[in-house]
């Protein structure tokens, strides 16, 4: 089944709460649809009962902490997508050689910092959420993943919190439901929030950190990540990201 490609705008001139969904169909057609909607919980109510036939994608969601999200939608609910250009990464820091890294443990000193991306790298925050008799979107917090986006597949920061699989963890932190922006800001804030530790790496994923998120110690500019420090993160394969994929 090819899955419906979706946006879904506010249309210039329209009233406020009107919506416009433009759907792009299997045959290459472009279909519109004219929705009207007090809030935008309305219009992810319509929304999850547009969706009972065919999946779809809508590309401009909303937005959560200044950045868009996109939802992949089926009958079981929807996994929302933030690109990354940033991470934040509140951490202990030391000293080594004249460059800041972090060290994720007792030692050095406690700071928060933020690691911009390299050109050509892009993370991706993906979050796994199911609707509720209401009319609502609760956030799956065993499905909240960050990971490294590539032409093919995806690959798996070595930070700490983080499992193998790339899922985030989230410890006891609690999902509530809302509208799908509520979820989006749930899993940002699990994830930009997130005191680093090293309760699931070892040493491997710490050296592996080291050589990727690079201070200068005096003027604490970013420096460039070591040689193939990002081309050897780990490729990760879930059923979520297959799912992003198709």
């Amino acid at each position: 089944m090819t899955p419906l490609q979706s946006i879904l705008t506010t249309a210039p001139g329209r009233p406020d709460g009107e919506a416009v969904l433009a759907v792009i169909g299997p045959d290459g057609k472009v279909y519109s649809l004219s929705m009207k909607a007090t809030d935008r919980g309305s219009i992810d109510s319509i929304l999850s009962e547009a969706v009972k036939e065919q999946p779809y994608t809508i590309r401009n969601a909303g937005k959560t902490r200044g950045l868009p999200y996109g939802a992949s939608f089926d009958a079981s609910g929807a996994v929302l997508t933030v690109m990354l250009k940033s991470l934040t990464i509140a951490t202990t820091y030391a000293n080594e050689g004249g460059v800041m890294v972090p060290v994720f443990g007792s030692s050095g000193a406690a700071a928060s910092k933020v690691w911009e991306a390299p050109h050509g790298v892009t993370l991706a925050m993906l979050c796994g959420v199911s609707p509720t008799p209401d009319g609502k979107w609760i956030l799956d917090k065993e499905r909240v993943y960050l990971c490294r986006t590539m032409e093919r597949g995806f690959s798996r920061p070595p930070l700490p919190n983080l499992y193998g699989d790339g899922r985030i963890c989230t410890g006891a932190n609690r999902a509530t439901a809302g509208t799908l922006s509520d979820a989006a800001n749930q899993a940002m804030g699990m994830l930009m929030d997130a005191q680093y530790n090293t309760d699931l790496s070892g040493s491997d994923s710490i050296a592996a950190c080291k050589a990727a998120f690079r201070w200068d110690n005096e003027t604490g500019n970013q420096l460039d990540p070591l040689d193939g420090a990002i081309n050897s993160w780990a490729p990760i394969n879930t059923s979520i990201f297959n799912r992003i994929t198709q």
